[in-house]
């Protein structure tokens, strides 16, 4: 991962170097005022253009706000992050303000408030002389740092440290957790629209639209939503479908409400609901046995999927389907089969070491999981995965356990070549 290290210098040098020195050893490429070399761009641009390179930014603050640039410093049409002010806003808040623009991961370590600290080193108590003086008389003295630490407390969950050794194990701790929070969000599926409910006098437009658009979206599950009346055989036809024709491997079952929320009611594998669903209704086994031996003679897509529908019409439908999906009765056909439980995470884009430990440990390859709507659309902005018209952001999601724990084992076997290869 690329992290730009930002901090007021001199007061934090000790500090930064404990900060880069963990990031280093962890295998993360770290962008940081040490290493900038010449360049024909003024400092501000130069800036910038860095922390927009980056994917994560780690801001440490004690009690300097940093050097202001005057606007000769300030290209002209430079583009500025909201919030910044000409004359007013340091660099270091700067680049806050920008990483904050650009949707960067931010994490933020504030100096401890109990924490000794010598006078020069905080701008209440600048010295005549030195050439900050005169910007610090033209506000309240030290107001500048205490503002920007009290927009960082209300905008972050921020870390407090008081001394470079642990200010090393908060960076090392919270860099980790991100990065597996990147991976949660990677092997996120999000679940889609709910299949549009079929009614008796439909051509099954909906399931075989959903079909349709699976083939191309690469989409690994399907939401049904029993808010609306689902029969046992559309259950199933939908389960032959997805089965024969795309990528889906487990179908999501909620209910919603007049309010728009929705409640887990439980995951099936598609491989069980055909198993399971013919040893109910004779009927859906003579239909797939059918449909195999009739796909065989057809040769492109389409034509399978339409054959698909005109074999139900005249083996299925309208011939008592009655039998309503409902959770006791999915219960009764599938029993332990179906998941009924989601592993609980407050918020996938903070995801903790506790919570990968509790999706890694679920019985299952796919792992539902709750969580709260608005972390939903906080993974997106990780992923930066646009969301389509008139989609829901369900508060559940699925995650492929199995990818995840290969992802993290590589990034393992990484981080042990690396630090080998630093000693």
């Amino acid at each position: 991962m690329k992290i730009f290290v930002s901090s007021t210098f001199e007061d934090l040098r000790d500090y930064r170097e404990a900060a880069i020195r963990a990031l280093r050893q962890m295998g993360h490429e770290v962008v940081a005022m040490e290493d900038f070399t010449a360049s024909s761009a003024p400092p501000v641009e130069r800036v910038l253009e860095l922390v927009r390179s980056c994917q994560a930014y780690i801001g440490i603050f004690a009690w300097r706000y940093g050097y202001i640039p005057r606007p000769p410093d300030i290209p002209t049409g430079l583009a500025l992050p909201a919030g910044f002010k000409a004359g007013e806003t340091s660099i270091t808040h700067q680049e806050y303000l920008e990483a904050k623009a650009q949707n960067k991961e931010i994490l933020a370590f504030l100096l401890d408030e109990t924490v000794p600290w010598p006078p020069h080193k905080i701008d209440a108590f600048v010295d005549a002389g030195e050439p900050r003086a005169k910007e610090e008389r033209t506000r309240a003295p030290g107001s500048s740092i205490q503002a920007l630490r009290q927009s960082l407390k209300r905008e972050r969950i921020v870390s407090f440290f008081s001394s470079p050794s642990d200010l090393e194990a908060r960076v090392a701790t919270a860099v980790t957790n991100l990065g597996l929070t990147l991976q949660i969000a990677t092997n996120l599926y999000r679940l889609t629209q709910p299949v549009p409910p079929v009614g008796p006098s439909e051509i099954y437009g909906p399931i075989r639209d959903e079909v349709i658009n699976a083939q191309t979206t690469l989409q690994r599950t399907v939401t049904v939503d029993l808010q609306y009346q689902w029969w046992l055989t559309r259950l199933y036809l939908l389960a032959e479908l997805v089965s024969r024709f795309t990528d889906i491997k487990r179908i999501v079952l909620i209910k919603g409400d007049n309010k728009g929320d929705s409640k887990f009611i439980g995951m099936l594998s598609v491989p069980t609901v055909l198993e399971r669903l013919p040893t109910v209704d004779a009927r859906l086994e003579a239909f797939s046995s059918d449909l195999h031996s009739q796909l065989k003679k057809v040769q492109d897509q389409d034509s399978a999927l339409d054959r698909a529908l005109e074999l139900w019409d005249q083996k299925v439908k309208d011939k008592n389907e009655h039998v309503l999906v409902t959770a006791p009765n999915l219960t009764l056909w599938f029993g332990d089969t179906l998941l009924r439980h989601p592993v609980q995470v407050e918020d996938l884009s903070k995801a903790t070491l506790l919570d990968i430990m509790q999706v890694l440990g679920y019985p299952n390859d796919f792992v539902p999981v709750s969580t709260r709507p608005s972390a939903m659309e906080e993974i997106r902005n990780i992923t930066n995965q646009p969301l389509e018209t008139g989609s829901p952001m369900l508060p559940i999601a699925v995650i492929d356990k199995r990818t995840l724990n290969d992802q993290l084992a590589r990034r393992y076997v990484d981080e042990l070549m690396e630090r080998a290869r630093l000693k």
